[in-house]
């Protein structure tokens, strides 16, 4: 495509997206399950489903039901806003989001030696690294790559052009421990349900299998463990919020260490998401997999109150 012809195709996303934000924006006082993301029956089936598995007893179902339309909205901002990425960088981002605990990265950064991100599909994601490269923050995400080869090259693309760089979550061990070395943050999310090494933990009080690579990695390196999520206002700015390092154990039990800072991250998930339910993509089915001989061994796991084991090798593939 000629240059000419990309700024052309550039021109209509962003007039789709400035109309799908401006749209969604809309629909907030006459809230409906209308939105782009929410026409897809089977995502609003597993939503409100995943929903009430989590606040089925604290949550009546007009509220469960608020949530999920709310999601759906969040989500159709989102999007927009990740197609409107290059003009918001262009356009300044602090004018659309604003931080709290910045100062909690600074020395961090200063130090050198490289951190990891604990952070989620939750809200606008691919804002927060775009946010971090562009404040003076080496970042790179690990990510699945996708199915789609030209949608994989344009999520790639779209991060590279950010600031904020991609490493393929199979193939990628090399590049993570290369980038730790250098002084760059890893941002991971291990929020979902994936095909990767893992522990079970709980979530929301039920087991749910969880990538064991950020605390593998953690342990091995002397890393710390940096919460940072990004959620979006009522006025449709963002707000990014960086939390303090999470506090680790490591003992002579790696075993044990792992099953333990495991569940705290997903106690740093349970928490952010319990505040801003809203903003977490609920239509993913967290609790699929489940341990082997699901009733004896979860019987047994209630009685001991400790995770279960799963399996937990390279740590570049305990990642989302």
């Amino acid at each position: 495509m000629t240059s000419a012809g990309v700024k052309i195709a550039s021109k209509k996303n962003y007039f789709f997206a400035d109309n799908l934000r401006s749209a969604t924006e809309g629909m907030v006082n006459s809230i409906t399950l209308n939105s782009p993301v929410a026409l897809v029956k089977s995502r609003r089936m597993s939503t409100i489903k995943h929903l009430q598995q989590a606040f089925g007893e604290e949550k009546s179902y007009a509220e469960i039901n608020r949530i999920a339309k709310q999601i759906f909205l969040n989500f159709s901002v989102c999007a927009a806003d990740a197609i409107r990425l290059p003009r918001i960088i262009e356009e300044g981002m602090d004018k659309l989001i604003s931080v709290k605990g910045q100062e909690i990265l600074d020395p961090v950064n200063e130090r050198g030696k490289g951190a990891i991100l604990l952070t989620a599909h939750f809200c606008n994601w691919e804002l927060l690294g775009a946010w971090m490269a562009k404040n003076g923050y080496k970042i790179k995400l690990v990510g699945a790559t996708n199915k789609n080869i030209r949608i994989d090259k344009i999520i790639t693309e779209t991060r590279n052009n950010a600031g904020y760089y991609n490493i393929a979550r199979k193939t990628g061990t090399r590049d993570i421990i290369r980038a730790l070395e250098e002084g760059w943050f890893i941002g991971m999310l291990i929020d979902q349900d994936t095909k990767v090494d893992g522990v079970f933990v709980k979530f929301f009080d039920q087991w749910a299998h969880t990538a064991t690579g950020p605390m593998v990695l953690a342990r091995k390196y002397n890393l710390d463990v940096i919460p940072m999520f990004i959620r979006l206002k009522e006025d449709f700015t963002y707000q990014l919020e960086v939390q303090k390092p999470l506090e680790l154990e490591f003992t002579d039990d790696k075993k044990r260490d792992l099953l333990v800072n495991t569940q705290r991250c997903s106690d740093a998930y349970e928490d952010i998401i319990r505040r801003y339910p809203e903003q977490w993509a609920w239509f993913h089915p967290r609790w699929k997999k489940q341990p082997e001989g699901v009733k004896e061994e979860i019987n047994e796991l209630e009685n001991n109150r400790e995770p279960a084991v799963f399996n937990q090798n390279s740590p570049a593939a305990g990642v989302c």
